[in-house]
């Protein structure tokens, strides 16, 4: 069967319905402990948990879906059941297993920012910069990160995006990406972003920061010079309309999030 690159949304639209009650077929049950060295029950969870990366690739039959395998530093592809014709028992299940390798020989290859967002959804920061280290080529361009700020109004959570905030790849690399409030300037351009947003302080209930993988955003970092850094002395400036386009992850809502520290309000206010 002919594997094609299409839309994500319309592949998102198409089977994400199902992710979450996901059940093994019987060929992707036998390869479980084999290519994702997991018991079926296991992967399973970690797909319907949201370990798996929706791909933009279908078939005739099926969906694909990317894991990352910890314990085998590799990345697999669950190919998905969309067609009634090859439903088990009536439901759609993960039919097969397919190493990396053999999915892009029938499908393309898919491109390393998709295969970077795979494996951050299982490893943390520091792990993470391992991965991109043994498995990023040195002409990489790393995407712009963008902070997600999740704040009540009127009832209801609402999320904005603030993008080009003023750190530079090498402090990231050094630091992580998730301590960015640690980086001069970087609590001077956020405390901006809110008041451009007209988003009170102590609405805030939650931060996250993406590179193209989101992360929990370090509310009180260590402080860190960076004096060759010319991200530190740019002034704030408003998003541009080309700074706005979003992919289909970045829409999600943030789960499960606590209201943040009430001396959050204090430092952005400067009290």
């Amino acid at each position: 069967m002919s594997i094609r690159e299409g839309k994500r949304r319309h592949a998102l639209s198409r089977y994400s319905h199902v992710i979450g009650d996901i059940r093994l077929g019987r060929l992707a049950r036998e390869q479980a402990q084999s290519v994702a060295c997991l018991p079926p029950s296991d992967l399973e969870a970690a797909v319907r948990t949201g370990f798996a990366v929706l791909l933009s690739y279908t078939d005739q039959e099926c969906g694909y879906l990317g894991l990352y395998v910890p314990a085998r530093d590799k990345i697999i592809v669950c190919a998905v059941t969309l067609n009634e014709s090859v439903f088990e028992d009536g439901h759609p299940v993960i039919a097969e297993l397919l190493d990396l390798d053999e999915f892009e020989h029938k499908g393309g290859a898919i491109d390393v920012e998709v295969q970077r967002r795979i494996a951050g959804r299982q490893l943390n920061p520091v792990a993470l910069r391992a991965w991109e280290a043994k498995h990023l080529s040195a002409t990489y361009s790393w995407p712009r990160p963008r902070v997600f700020i999740y704040f009540e109004l009127d009832g209801k959570v609402h999320t904005h995006y603030a993008r080009r905030p003023p750190v530079c790849r090498d402090w990231i690399d050094t630091y992580g990406l998730e301590n960015i409030l640690g980086h001069p300037g970087v609590w001077n351009w956020f405390r901006h972003v809110l008041i451009d947003a007209k988003i009170d302080p102590e609405t805030v209930i939650s931060l996250r920061v993406a590179d193209g993988i989101k992360m929990r955003l370090d509310i009180d970092p260590e402080q860190r010079s960076c004096p060759d850094c010319k991200y530190a002395r740019l002034p704030y400036g408003p998003d541009t309309e080309e700074d706005k386009a979003l992919d289909v992850d970045d829409a999600a809502p943030d789960a499960g999030s606590g209201r943040l520290f009430g001396w959050l309000s204090g430092v952005l206010k400067g009290n």
